[in-house]
């Protein structure tokens, strides 16, 4: 057999081996040594690791118990790959088997994507070598890679191609098609919602594409398999997660609706991380990360040749306007990604359905990008001028644009993906060093850190670096003792705000103490030396038993008991003041605390921008200070506003410093939650402002009881009505002991 008879026999192996040989070349380190890596060191990623590597090892039901203990938990909700480690759990493989299967799967994605688009190519009547260099485009061009980045289950492009084969089959009246339809779908949806939810769109929006069939007999046939496939992996979903979840009151009105959106500066115009062929890509477009989808110069190309060819065509070829209805889903979904309708009329959204549990509508841009390239090409190559060298030629240079910028992109990420080690790796040295150390954490009941790291609801979350988290996540794979910190979407308000005070001062009643094990007594705290709090949590610091020390970390054995109610402890001077004074504010610093006051709870402010205050004092000038403020809302609900701090030098120029969401209240209690950040205050001469911005249009109506401003570690002491306020935390009253909280909520006049 020569090579030309052998090619025809086998007409994709050949381009098969240079998809791997070019996989290879780009990503041999991870496809060698997949086990190696964390493709990134951010808060989602070492989540997604840390929730598969849990659950393959110790769990065996959908139920997760890794994280935000002592509240129960679900594996459908931790984007921790449910197919893969109900599957490797199942085979009695290990976690890191897991991670290292995760990292080489994201790159065999690639090559797979790119023979299944050559495969639909190919079908749909293009050459060999056009089929595999207008697969290779889309693969270079892709918005999946950024995803290698985090949300690793929204990585796997080769569902696209695989939905476009099997509709592809349906349409020539293959009906077996429906079967790989539903499970490709509903694998997809177990990977990650969103991803099955694009797959169901897809099947969905080509309905007027077969609808144009001839013979009606087949034409209403393959509308009812294609809304079979459409419903049937969405009803698995809602089936198997409401019958496993062990979460009651899980939100169903997620916000963020309208943030994660496409713009039309991320669809078109140049990325700022990608080479710059021209000055577009030095113009600013800001866009959220989940909305970032750029369709690549190579587009503009196509769009190009088929205006300045196809337009004529299709006055003549009717049957090429069958494939223009390919472009309706596309230019549906690039609707949604860019927020119309809703943007026009915000109220629309409460109307919005299902569509309203998909708050990243960016996401909806992919849809437009496959087809989009994919029809384009595939007109193209139908048109009489195909044959012209002209055209041909251009469509050589979309593909070259396709590869300068996309190829750049996947060179630029093999680099950034093999940057970070794989500490949650079981052949870690660690894992071995401290085996007296971690026969102690299995003593205690969960790991604690402070402060507190919790992720997961719209109306509460914290906001802290993630060294801690992946320190507290490594030490919990590593000693099998589940954490209280979290990191899962769509958790209950309630909940979330009793784990959130976990990690509130030791003078506060965490609820989360008493739904322990009342048969075990101690869990493990950890956290970082240099900023650990001994004066909210003197009890750890002074009684609790160093397990280990690894660098600035620090793990102590501490008794639950001394985890919540326990009084400040004050000095003899300080009680004698506090006693015989009226109110009056007592600190220990070189520069007085700025104390600002608030009409009562309930009352809304009166626009966006609501002043809180300002301070002109040089005894602050370039230290670091702290902000700390009670926000009342009685409702629960999610928080639309931020606090606002503004420089104004000397010559009136204007500085934001800060812009903190509401959201990312640390302390939780009663109706109120306490925010509190820390900022560098600016130079002598200037004036610092604040702010508190709120929506006016918004249901939930904020109000900022009380602010207050001290120097960073200050010991702060307002005295109010008879009562004590500390660093502005809640009410408290004086005794022998200390300082003991009375009230939950501070109620400021």
């Amino acid at each position: 057999m020569n090579l030309t008879s052998f090619h025809s026999k086998y007409p994709f192996l050949l381009p098969a081996l240079v998809m791997l040989l070019v996989t290879f070349l780009v990503y041999g380190n991870v496809l060698l040594h997949p086990g190696d890596y964390f493709f990134s060191s951010s808060n989602d990623s070492l989540k997604n690791y840390y929730s598969l590597a849990w659950y393959i090892d110790h769990e065996h039901h959908l139920e997760f118990g890794g994280m935000k203990y002592p509240h129960e938990g679900s594996y459908m909700y931790t984007d921790g790959h449910p197919p893969v480690g109900v599957l490797f759990s199942a085979l009695g493989l290990s976690g890191s088997q897991g991670i290292a299967f995760i990292n080489w799967a994201m790159i065999i994605s690639f090559p797979l994507s790119w023979l299944l688009f050559m495969l639909f190519f190919r079908r749909s009547g293009m050459s060999t070598l056009w089929s595999f260099l207008a697969a290779f485009s889309l693969v270079c061009i892709t918005p999946q890679l950024d995803r290698m980045d985090g949300h690793f289950a929204l990585a796997y492009m080769f569902f696209f191609p695989l939905t476009f084969l099997f509709l592809q089959s349906l349409y020539r009246g293959n009906f077996r098609a429906v079967a790989g339809l539903i499970v490709s779908s509903t694998v997809a949806i177990f990977l990650h919602p969103y991803l099955g939810f694009l797959m169901c769109f897809i099947t969905a929006g080509v309905i007027p594409w077969f609808l144009v069939r001839s013979r009606s007999t087949a034409r209403w046939k393959s509308l009812f398999w294609l809304m079979v496939s459409t419903a049937v992996p969405l009803l698995i979903w809602k089936g198997v997660v409401a019958a496993s979840d062990p979460v009651a009151n899980r939100p169903d009105d997620p916000s963020g609706f309208l943030e994660c959106l496409t713009t039309w500066g991320s669809l078109l115009l140049p990325r700022h991380d990608w080479p710059g062929i021209l000055p577009l890509n030095h113009v600013d477009h800001p866009a959220k990360w989940e909305g970032i989808c750029y369709v690549g110069l190579g587009f503009y190309v196509l769009v190009a040749l088929f205006s300045i060819s196809g337009i004529r065509q299709m006055r003549t070829q009717r049957p090429a306007l069958k494939w223009l209805l390919l472009a309706l889903p596309g230019i549906v979904a690039l609707t949604l990604a860019l927020g119309y309708p809703f943007i026009v009329k915000p109220e629309w959204v409460e109307y919005a359905g299902p569509l309203k549990q998909f708050r990243a509508l960016g996401r909806f841009s992919w849809v437009f990008l496959y087809m989009g390239i994919a029809g384009a090409f595939i007109l193209i190559s139908r048109m009489d001028d195909w044959k012209r060298p002209w055209l041909r030629g251009a469509a050589w240079l979309a593909v070259g644009l396709f590869l300068l910028e996309g190829g750049y992109a996947h060179l630029l990420k093999a680099q950034n993906i093999t940057a970070n080690h794989n500490f949650f790796s079981s052949d870690d040295q660690l894992a071995f060093s401290h085996t007296e150390a971690f026969a102690k954490f299995r003593e205690t009941e969960a790991i604690i850190p402070l402060p507190m790291y919790f992720i997961g609801s719209d109306t509460y979350n914290t906001d802290l670096s993630p060294e801690l988290f992946g320190e507290c996540l490594k030490y919990s794979l590593y000693t099998g003792i589940p954490t209280s910190a979290n990191s899962t979407s769509r958790e209950p308000v309630i909940p979330t705000a009793e784990s959130i005070t976990l990690g509130a001062p030791s003078f506060y009643p965490k609820k989360c103490i008493d739904e322990m094990d009342p048969e075990r007594t101690d869990v493990t705290v950890m956290y970082h030396q240099d900023y650990f709090n001994q004066t909210a949590f003197p009890a750890v610091a002074h009684h609790g038993h160093v397990i280990l020390q690894n660098g600035p970390w620090v793990f102590a054995q501490v008794a639950k008991s001394d985890m919540h109610r326990q009084p400040v402890p004050l000095d003899s001077a300080l009680v004698s003041q506090l006693s015989s004074c009226g109110d009056t504010l007592i600190y220990r610093a070189t520069s007085p605390p700025y104390s600002f006051h608030f009409p009562g709870p309930g009352i809304p402010p009166d626009g966006p921008y609501n002043y809180i205050g300002s301070i002109v004092d040089s005894s602050f000038a370039n230290k670091q200070a702290t902000f700390s403020c009670w926000i009342h809302n009685e409702l629960n609900e999610s928080h639309p506003g931020a606090i606002l701090v503004q420089e104004v030098t000397p010559e009136d120029q204007v500085n934001w410093l800060v812009h903190k969401p509401l959201i990312y209240g640390n302390i939780l209690s009663g109706d109120s939650t306490r925010l509190e950040f820390d900022f560098t205050f600016p130079p002598e001469g200037s004036k610092l402002d604040l702010f508190y911005l709120d929506r006016p249009d918004h249901p939930n109506r904020i109000c900022v009881n009380h602010a207050q401003v001290h120097e960073k570690g200050d010991f702060v002491l307002e005295k109010k009505n008879g009562l004590i306020f500390l660093n502005n935390h809640p009410a408290m009253t004086l005794d022998s002991e200390g300082l003991k909280v009375v009230v939950e909520t501070p109620q400021q006049n």
